[in-house]
């Protein structure tokens, strides 16, 4: 009888210490940050093939016609078009994120010039533009993967923010080059 006791306690604490241990990674955010062993931290430091994909077909020069739709001071309707030019440059090979520069153009008169950075958003599959105003402060377009079409040429979709909508439709016009390393 004590035998059994013994026994049953064992395998009551064995069951307990198994039930109180996870194998998940912790992704609480704190204040909208999230923590060292988050998906955002580990994805970009090791991101999946298809993103690393993406960012390549990405990365480079495009040309092509942007259409901006956004409310004036007044509320009023504003639409714009340009002809854009805008270089996507990857901070690394195997990046996900970078840096790059958009011109639009009334005509053959420059209109404007923005730097900006880009990253993907590895869940959604988003390609997030954050660009530089002049005063310091940055604005965010975000180009939604459902809507976006992208290959070795051509490039167009939707830009959307909280205040403007763009609709663009671009063709390469160069891209810079990769060096591909291979083991025969």
């Amino acid at each position: 009888m004590n035998r059994n006791n013994a026994m049953w306690v064992l395998l009551m604490t064995l069951f307990l210490g198994v039930s109180f241990t996870s194998c998940d990674i912790e992704t609480e955010t704190y204040y909208g940050v999230r923590t060292h062993y988050s998906w955002w931290n580990d994805s970009y430091e090791r991101p999946s093939s298809e993103s690393v994909a993406m960012a390549n077909m990405l990365k480079g020069t495009w040309r092509g016609a942007t259409e901006t739709r956004y409310r004036d001071d007044f509320g009023d309707l504003k639409i714009e078009r340009f002809n854009t030019e805008i270089e996507f440059k990857q901070d690394y090979m195997n990046a996900i994120y970078g840096s790059g520069i958009q011109r639009d153009y009334d005509g053959n008169r420059l209109s404007a010039a923005r730097s900006f950075t880009w990253r993907l958003n590895v869940v959604s599959g988003n390609i997030l533009i954050e660009y530089n105003k002049a005063n310091g402060s940055t604005y965010i377009m975000e180009l939604p993967y459902n809507d976006l079409h992208l290959d070795n040429r051509s490039f167009s979709g939707v830009m959307v923010s909280r205040d403007e909508q763009d609709d663009f439709d671009y063709r390469r016009i160069g891209f810079r080059k990769m060096i591909n390393i291979s083991k025969e």
